[in-house]
């Protein structure tokens, strides 16, 4: 049977600080064939760009559903009420300052969520 295992030996002295070393041990029929330690992973604190591309969707949403919803829902009275342009402007400029206001939380999130 072969196979990998991975084995952590941690070594802990009196009045030192805990050492951590990996070892990887290649296993062939229950036969010991070789042993080397691993480099020590480290992780770093970058974001990917997928997590900034979620960043970029959530702001188009922010802005195109308030704006969109406001046009459409004042459309949709104009035509029940007969009132054309009033309802769809009033709602559409709703739409537009709630646009705004939510872009700049999400601005203010991204600013403070990049310093962490």
């Amino acid at each position: 049977m072969t196979g990998f295992i991975s084995l952590m030996d941690n070594i802990t002295g009196k009045g030192t600080k805990r050492e951590e070393n990996r070892y990887e041990v290649s296993l062939f029929d229950n036969h010991f064939v070789s042993s080397r330690p691993l480099k020590k992973t480290t992780r770093t604190k970058e974001k990917s760009s997928l997590f900034y591309l979620g960043y970029v969707g959530q702001i188009g949403f922010v802005i195109a559903i308030p704006i969109a919803g406001g046009a459409g829902l004042g459309s949709y009275l104009d035509a029940k009420w007969g009132t054309y342009p009033k309802m769809t402007l009033a709602l559409l400029c709703i739409g537009i300052v709630i646009s705004i206001v939510n872009f700049i939380s999400v601005i203010k999130e991204i600013i403070t969520g990049s310093k962490n």
